[in-house]
This record gives C-alpha cells, structure tokens and sequence, in this order.
C-alpha cells in the first residue's frame, strides 16, 4: 500500500525484493510443516525488522516532502516498529513487558484504514464535484445553443423582412449564373414571376430585351 501511495519515493527493487521474500514466506506458513515453518521464524523477524526499518526512512522522506496522507502512514510504521520491537526484546529475555506485536499490528491497520477511507471520501466528493461540473457545463451549452440559436432565427427574420419591404430588386447568384436562395420582394414586380429561386439570370434578366441570345452566355 506504501508503495502505491508514495511510487516515487520507494525504490522498486528493494519493494520487489521484500514482495517476493514475504510471499514466500506466507506460502510456507500454509502448507509447509510446522517443524519446517519454525525455521522460518528468525529470518521472517530479522526480514520485518528491515522491512519496517526502510519504510519508516521512506515515510519520513514522505513527511518531509509533505505527501499526502504521510504523517498518518509514519505514525502506523512508528506504531508497528515499537511493538515489532518490544516484542523481539521480549521474546530474548531482554525486557520484561509483555507481547505488543498483535497490538501494532492492529494499530497499524486501523491507521492504514482511516488512510483508505480518506482516499475513498475524496474520490467520491471528486466525482460529485466533477458530475456537477459536467452537469453545469452541459446547462450552460444548452443555454449558449439556444440563445445562438435564437440570435440566429432573428437575424434570418430581420433580413427576410428587410427583403420583403425593400422596393428594390436584390437577389444572388451562384458560380452557374442562377438564382440562389431568396429575394427581395420588389423582384417579382420587377420580373414579373413568382418565384426566381433556381432560375438562370439570362432567363429573366434579358427578357423582352435587344439583346442577342447568344451573348447572353457572355455576358453571365
């Protein structure tokens, strides 16, 4: 768990190294003999001792740099070591107190529970937050679309009133010389037609006029 919580700071061999000396361990506690697994006793001590020893250097390291959530993760490894500690002096004969390492352990865990639980608490308040954002977000694009949206139906209304007012003949053309989209009112009197959408200018504009047909393609 220190090791993802801190990946900078650890050293990824000495993690690997302890990882695979403490599966080891675990698998001979499950199926080898117990006349086996008492001789793994003192090399699982000894392995603890610099294992608790390295996190704690990594721990304060973390405190130091100010990482999130390392002083709780420091006071659990301090924990741990103190009673991993009294209960090898114990164990010797060199103190005489009492057998501590359940009571780190349970210690140590509690704190790298509180740890997770705060982890858990603002990854959800981070999700709450970012749903609302998103949420925000979407409203105002809504907002923005509909208000493009009616800027635009406005400004089509207010040309196609102007088009419809204007007592002179507009209209455009596109790259064929024919009529494109609207046009002014005025073009139909102007025209005499309905409708000039589609309709090639040659067609109306020199309607009843001197000009010879065959310049007209000239002349568009």
């Amino acid at each position: 768990y220190g090791y993802s919580l801190y990946k900078g700071i650890f050293n990824r061999k000495i993690f690997l190294f302890f990882a695979f000396f403490y599966s080891l361990f675990s698998f001979i506690s499950l199926v080898a003999p117990m006349s086996i697994y008492g001789l793994t006793r003192e090399p699982f001590a000894a392995l603890s001792f610099l294992a608790t020893i390295y996190f704690l250097r990594v721990s304060f390291k973390a405190v130091k740099l100010k990482r999130d959530r390392s002083k709780t993760l420091f006071i659990g490894y301090v924990i741990f070591f103190v009673a991993f500690t009294n209960e090898a002096l114990y164990v010797v004969g060199l103190i005489n107190t009492f057998y501590s390492f359940s009571y780190g352990t349970i210690m140590y865990i509690v704190l790298n529970s509180l740890i997770l639980a705060r982890r858990y608490t603002y990854a959800l308040n981070e999700t709450e937050k970012l749903t609302l954002q998103l949420k925000e977000y979407n409203e105002n694009l809504e907002y923005k679309v509909n208000q493009r949206t009616q800027d635009l139906m406005a400004k089509t209304a207010e040309i196609s009133s102007m088009l419809q007012n204007l007592q002179q003949g507009i209209f455009t053309i596109d790259q064929n010389c024919s009529v494109k989209g609207e046009s002014s009112a005025h073009c139909h009197t102007i025209f005499d037609a309905e409708d000039l959408s589609g309709r090639s200018v040659s067609e109306f504009l020199f309607k009843d006029s001197n000009v010879p047909s065959d310049t007209h393609g000239q002349i568009s």
